[in-house]
């Protein structure tokens, strides 16, 4: 036995247990405490576990959660970091708390979401079974540069995976060609009908979206060239994407088809990312924005909404957000002023609320109907006095800010509880 590995492992394992005593997250830092122990650790952890990457710009911890339902409902042994922890060091906490004391893995399946630039760190560590790409958009340009240079991080790491299954967006130019670039064997998943640049088979396709509805989607779906009618348990046309890239890995993983299916009607969203809660019986519900495609996305499903709302916008540019922000000038505002009419109040909080506040008058927006607020309970508290359905649209860290908030002050799970 390597005692620096289960000293690693034992020192990781108490770490989270204190920091959570404090309510903490424990995610990342007891991972680079183990890292600073064993530089390797995760090398031993991973070893013999069939892992499962989820990389990609939007639609990561959906895609996550439906193909961890599908592991479920077929009673697969595995584990996932569900916390969103996506970097190295909140890797290497995951595997750490998923395995024993010698540093073998207590499971046979890792499902990791991973960041796009991480990734290729990452598979340097660990044996990739299947990378998996939902998309690649412009996202932090101050930190991954270029779209093409995102493009080129993530084929570093499917050149360190030889090996690797990779399941890729049909519909996504970008996606196919890193399916060009190496020769891993390629899934594909995607839309039939939408505009891409080749003519690519699609082992997984949504054949037709019948209804988009304010909490579901109905669609037609593709698996194999069998076509069933079912449900994505999320609405917008983007979470049905992420629920046929999860459909795509379920079906190489041999899941039957049966239970992919019910991956995709009955798994639940991960925190901040569509997540509905009541709060003093006023309907909530926070979704993640970080970039101008996933703010469009956004609207495109208010626009379901068929009555009145509050919309809550918390932006922050720290490091975790990226620092440039000027992504929020490409937002589509004339799609923001379709649903402008259905709008009580718009809320605006966080490092940037000043930026968008002008932005908005500058768009041509009610300037009378925008409050500002540092306060975040505050904040809260006078929306939820209006009493009309809440809408939340925080960006990273100002969604952990959130978080935090409402489990102190509403007695909601805390984010790694959920």
């Amino acid at each position: 036995m390597n005692f620096r590995v289960t000293l690693a492992v034992f020192i990781c394992k108490l770490s989270i247990k204190l920091l959570r005593l404090f309510n903490r997250g424990g995610t990342s830092l007891p991972g680079k405490i183990a890292l600073f122990i064993h530089k390797d650790i995760l090398k031993y952890l991973s070893k013999d576990v069939f892992t499962i990457f989820v990389t990609g710009t939007n639609g990561k911890t959906t895609t996550c959660r439906i193909i961890e339902k599908g592991l479920e409902d077929n009673k697969s042994d595995y584990f996932s970091n569900k916390t969103g922890a996506n970097l190295f060091k909140g890797i290497v906490t995951a595997f750490c708390q998923n395995s024993n004391w010698k540093g073998v893995c207590k499971h046979k399946i890792a499902l990791i979401e991973c960041d796009e630039a991480d990734l290729r760190n990452v598979t340097k560590h660990v044996k990739a079974g299947v990378i998996c790409v939902t998309n690649i958009f412009e996202d932090q340009l101050d930190r991954f540069g270029s779209v093409e240079n995102v493009v080129l991080l993530i084929k570093e790491a499917i050149d360190n995976s030889s090996d690797a299954l990779l399941v890729l967006n049909a519909d996504c130019e970008h996606t196919i060609s890193l399916g060009k670039s190496v020769p891993n064997k390629s899934y594909f998943f995607g839309i039939n009908n939408s505009e891409t640049s080749d003519n690519i088979r699609k082992q997984v396709s949504i054949e037709k979206v019948v209804a988009l509805k304010e909490d579901t989607s109905e669609v037609l779906i593709n698996i194999l060239d069998k076509q069933y009618e079912t449900s994505v348990n999320l609405p917008g046309l983007y979470n049905v994407y992420n629920a046929v890239c999860a459909a795509c890995v379920l079906q190489i993983l041999d899941i039957p088809h049966e239970s992919i299916l019910s991956a995709l009607s009955q798994f639940q969203s991960g925190f901040g990312r569509m997540e509905s809660f009541s709060i003093r019986n006023v309907d909530t519900t926070m979704i993640l924005v970080k970039n101008s495609i996933g703010f469009n996305q956004t609207l495109g499903y208010l626009e379901l909404i068929d009555k009145k709302f509050n919309l809550i916008l918390v932006l922050n540019n720290r490091a975790a957000d990226g620092k440039d922000f000027s992504w929020l000038e490409d937002i589509d505002f004339e799609l923001f002023k379709t649903i402008d009419k259905k709008i009580d109040k718009i809320y605006l909080s966080g490092m940037l609320k000043d930026t968008f506040f002008e932005i908005l008058k500058n768009n041509g927006f009610d300037t009378n109907k925008i409050l500002l607020q540092d306060d975040l309970y505050k904040l809260t508290e006078t929306a939820l006095n209006e009493k009309l359905p809440i809408y939340i649209l925080p960006t990273y860290t100002a969604m952990l800010d959130l978080r935090k908030m409402l489990s102190k002050k509403y007695s909601l799970p805390r984010f790694y509880e959920k």
